[in-house]
């Protein structure tokens, strides 16, 4: 339970820090502030009970690997949102809690329908809430990835944007 990695190790599924420089949870606050680390997501790498790897992901201010991190967890035959950061609207999260996803739709329920990887280049063919959202945010493409529990079900989906 201490760190990005204690967090998804206690929790069982990915983590998402929006400020590494704060005293908690990131246990190397003081590096993440002299580095210009901004923001950590930790995915949990099950392949037995008890047994989970975590690899972490670390986007810089000047260097981010996205612009938008996202957590979609499943719940009643999609996806419910359940932690977001945007480092170009800092009201993201609370703009678009109640958000849901169907399987199937859009690059992030197609990722959990298939159980693989999916990107996007343009967001014209997703549902209207993410078009509006991401055109303001000046955001052009994104990546969705299914995260797996040891039997092999789905335990969220990460997505991040660019």
């Amino acid at each position: 339970g201490q760190g990005l990695p204690g967090l998804v190790w206690q929790q069982g599924i990915p983590v998402l820090i929006n400020s590494l420089k704060r005293r908690t949870p990131f246990v190397r606050w003081k590096e993440a502030r002299k580095w210009g680390l901004s923001t950590g997501l930790g995915l949990p790498c099950s392949y037995e009970p008890g047994r989970t790897w975590v690899t972490t992901l670390l986007s810089a201010e000047d260097t981010p690997i996205a612009r938008r991190f996202e957590v979609w967890l499943p719940v009643n035959g999609g996806l419910n949102l359940h932690a977001g950061s945007c480092d170009r609207n800092k009201s993201y999260t609370l703009d678009n809690q109640a958000n849901w996803i169907g399987t199937g739709e859009g690059f992030i329920g197609k990722s959990l329908q298939s159980g693989i990887p999916n990107a996007v280049a343009n967001f014209g063919s997703e549902p209207k809430w993410m078009r509006l959202s991401t055109q303001l945010a000046g955001l052009t493409a994104g990546i969705a990835m299914p995260i797996f529990d040891f039997r092999g079900a789905t335990s969220a989906v990460v997505a991040w944007y660019m």
